[in-house]
């Protein structure tokens, strides 16, 4: 699907803006890439208009709405997730356990819904070589402009030299990577579709609300499509990411392992060695 086509099936307006007059020229380069509208003045904006905006911190993406949640950006730096980064993966025994990492360190992991790229760079901070996949190109510049930055931190440089980022639907890059030499292909695929929340009591972070404003939840077909695209590709393992208590994804087969969290789990399918 190209930028255009993908920005004609949103059901919300976004257009690009700039705070610092001398980022705007690069502002309005990259809304022409993406076949959105460059404003300079955000005010008087439609209801429900979604604002990607550069500025000296890099790009973010906000609802300017009075009393909306702040601008999302892809931030790897600050905060937990940072912290755990430069402790290379430090607490992250499940996601570990997951890509089966005690049998195999150093897996090659393709992260097919990369979003802001939290699983990519825990995979790359356990060690793991990642391919990132994210196919919205807004999404795209987000996830971009937040792994730029943290390879410039000196205890994150390492981390982010193990991930390569592709704005490009992970079927695609699945397809590509399956026709080539076997040495090409992942050990494990991960996959954390946006699924719909649930409930008022399970609202999603600021984030998600977000994504899903912009994305609209993953059509389950697409889903089962990644998933049997995973299958087909990967060497060793695909693991899915569901909510704890979500009952498994229809229309594919049960998974072998169940790695439980709080909040997640990962559902873990084993990919069968070839009969000689």
């Amino acid at each position: 699907m190209d930028d255009l086509t993908e920005a004609s099936e949103r059901a919300v307006v976004v257009v690009v803006t700039s705070t610092d007059p001398a980022l705007r020229a690069t502002a309005a380069a990259r809304a022409e890439a993406l076949g959105l509208s460059f404003v300079n003045d955000a005010a008087g904006l439609p209801a429900g208009t979604l604002l990607l905006t550069l500025d000296a911190d890099g790009w973010s993406l906000a609802d300017p709405a009075p009393g909306a949640p702040g601008a999302v950006r892809a931030d790897l730096i600050g905060g937990g997730l940072g912290e755990r980064l430069r402790q290379g993966g430090r607490g992250e025994g499940r996601l570990a356990s997951a890509l089966g990492l005690k049998r195999h360190p150093g897996a090659r992991v393709l992260d097919a819904t990369a979003g802001l790229g939290r699983e990519s760079a825990l995979a790359a901070a356990l060690g793991c070589t990642v391919i990132a996949c994210e196919r919205s190109p807004i999404v795209g510049t987000l996830l971009r402009d937040g792994f730029d930055r943290a390879a410039e931190e000196p205890g994150l440089a390492l981390v982010l030299d193990r991930i390569d980022l592709r704005v490009e639907d992970a079927r695609d890059v699945l397809a590509s990577l399956a026709a080539g030499d076997d040495e090409a292909r992942p050990d494990a695929v991960i996959v954390d579709p946006m699924f719909p929340e649930r409930s008022k009591a399970a609202r999603a972070k600021k984030e998600m609300q977000l994504l899903q404003r912009l994305l609209g939840p993953d059509d389950p077909r697409d889903t089962i499509a990644l998933i049997e695209a995973a299958l087909a590709t990967a060497r060793r393992r695909v693991i899915l990411k569901r909510p704890a208590h979500a009952p498994q994804v229809a229309g594919v087969r049960a998974p072998d392992l169940e790695v439980p969290g709080r909040s997640a789990r990962y559902d873990v399918y084993l990919i069968a060695p070839p009969r000689l």
